[in-house]
């Protein structure tokens, strides 16, 4: 699913019109229909009353006809109208249309003191995603007013977030519990900075067509299952472990062992033919033990790794530094390492303690080769990039390391980001609160390891691992709890991950 800009949304509003044949009126009244029965599967059991807050332009209309919608469905509805001089063609149809259905509209200023109901459920249609410009403060008062209620819902975009720019954190803006967009998540929707302001997201499908721009026009978007099952390579009958490849992660000291351990479960879960781990000697009873599928090579040091492998022309990927730590000796290890073996590194991975190492030593990142894929938590991250003001330059100075060190970068949490070199983003879909745990991270490094091992190019494994990671979780924590989630548990529902693909395709 590509994401567009306001602008681009704009274009493909009107394309859709044109294309099928409809009116603006109509394709407003189908936003406003998806948008209803979305309601109405949450809230049928309790009937709430529904404040529907309207401004003036596209985005009140939809209010409006949501409120209509719902009066026809018999639930009660308070519908509130911003004064104006003027409102868009749609918006004062949709007025007409309430009038028609004898439905009372509540002019206010925002000056005004709204007098909502205490329990009901407000649907915020004040602005969308054509705001232009910061809200000034004085809508602070009003935005205070909708922000005190039990239950919000945005219609599209909460009210002031402005879609594809930083908002600051002191512009009023409305802070919803549900948003339900229309047909793409907008990118706002998608930063961490606005999760108080998001609440839960919902997609509704609006059939738009988005065929007026060519498809190297978009640089931004949404994984979902569809791309996966199209990147997804079916196993063939006459193949052998050997197929499937063969990958090596090294990492692991005193203490961590854990890291490396998970990761190299999850390599194999992953569909990798032969998983190698490379350990200090403290870890080796560890991982023949809780791990016999794995091969194990250890280092000569007992607590640390103090050498790296040079016999690897036989491995098709590599997953360096779960666990790793930041022993000189280890940091020494890893630079000679990379320096002498640059000619014939496969495809690597790089997690933890060796992003640490590299960001200390940055001048060793032009010897990684093309395509590496960078598995940074935050504070990692920002020990490659730099820091940043807000989530919206944190994407723009990963999108310059990426393409200056021709790297793939993955910035993680909700909504992971798969940064390409060439500056396309893919946000991930799938995923919860419940993966915040220690060794998540080490699972999906694993994960990616082996799908390069596979014979995946670095874009396809970045964009299948984190999807697989994220519906593994997903899973997880449908029978688990977010709460009780814990990394292993990931890799254990990787299984269910793998057939929920495997079963769609069958059909």
């Amino acid at each position: 699913m590509h994401l567009y800009t306001a602008e681009q949304l704009k274009r493909v509003d009107a394309h859709t019109v044109q294309v099928q044949n409809m009116s603006t009126l109509a394709l407003m009244e189908r936003a406003a229909k998806a948008f209803t029965e979305a309601l109405i599967q949450q809230f049928s059991a309790t009937k709430p009353v529904f404040a529907i807050i309207c401004g003036k332009g596209n985005n009140g209309g939809d209010g409006l006809a949501i409120a209509r919608l719902l009066h026809q469905q018999k639930y009660k509805v308070q519908v509130y109208l911003l004064e104006a001089p003027q409102y868009t063609a749609d918006n004062f149809q949709n007025q007409k249309r309430l009038s028609d259905h004898n439905i009372a509209i509540h002019f206010f200023s925002k000056e005004d003191h709204l007098m909502l109901p205490a329990d009901a459920v407000v649907l915020d249609g004040l602005f969308g995603y054509g705001l232009r410009q910061v809200l000034d403060d004085s809508w602070q008062a009003l935005i205070q007013q909708i922000n005190k209620a039990a239950c919000i819902l945005a219609i599209d975009l909460p009210s002031g977030l402005m879609a594809d720019v930083h908002t600051p954190d002191t512009a009023p803006v409305v802070q919803a519990h549900y948003t339900l967009t229309f047909q793409v998540p907008k990118l706002a929707l998608l930063q961490p900075e606005n999760q108080d302001k998001v609440g839960l997201l919902q997609i509704l499908n609006l059939q738009l067509d988005d065929t007026c721009f060519a498809p190297e026009v978009f640089h931004m978007h949404y994984i979902e299952e569809a791309l996966v099952q199209r990147i997804r390579k079916p196993r063939k009958p006459y193949t052998h472990k050997g197929t499937y490849g063969h990958s090596l992660l090294i990492g692991g000291s005193y203490g961590k062992v854990g890291a490396v351990l998970l990761s190299g479960k999850a390599a194999l879960r992953s569909g990798c033919g032969l998983v190698s781990l490379y350990t200090p000697k403290c870890a080796y009873a560890i991982v023949q033990n809780a791990f016999p599928e794995a091969m194990v090579r250890t280092d000569e040091q007992t607590q640390y790794i103090s050498s790296f492998p040079d016999d690897i022309a036989q491995l098709q990927a590599i997953g360096i530094g779960m666990g790793l730590g930041q022993e000189k000796e280890t940091e020494l290890a890893f630079l000679e390492w990379l320096a002498a073996a640059k000619e014939e590194l496969p495809p690597l991975v790089i997690d933890a303690d060796g992003l640490n190492i590299l960001a200390t030593h940055k001048e060793y990142l032009k010897l990684l080769p093309a395509q590496t894929i960078l598995t940074p938590h935050p504070k990692e991250l920002q020990r490659l990039i730099g820091t940043w003001e807000h989530d919206f330059e944190k994407l723009q100075k990963c999108k310059a390391f990426a393409q200056a060190h021709q790297l793939i970068v993955l910035i993680k949490g909700a909504h992971t980001v798969v940064v390409l070199p060439d500056g396309q983003l893919y946000f991930n879909s799938t995923g919860n609160a419940g993966m915040a745990t220690g060794g998540s991270g080490d699972v999906l490094s694993g994960m990616l390891t082996a799908l390069r091992a596979q014979g995946y190019t670095a874009t396809e494994a970045a964009i299948m691992g984190v999807w697989l990671h994220g519906r593994a979780g997903d899973l997880a924590a449908l029978d688990l709890s977010m709460e009780s989630l814990i990394a292993g548990d990931i890799i254990a529902y990787l299984p269910k991950a793998f057939l929920s693909l495997t079963s769609k395709t069958q059909k």
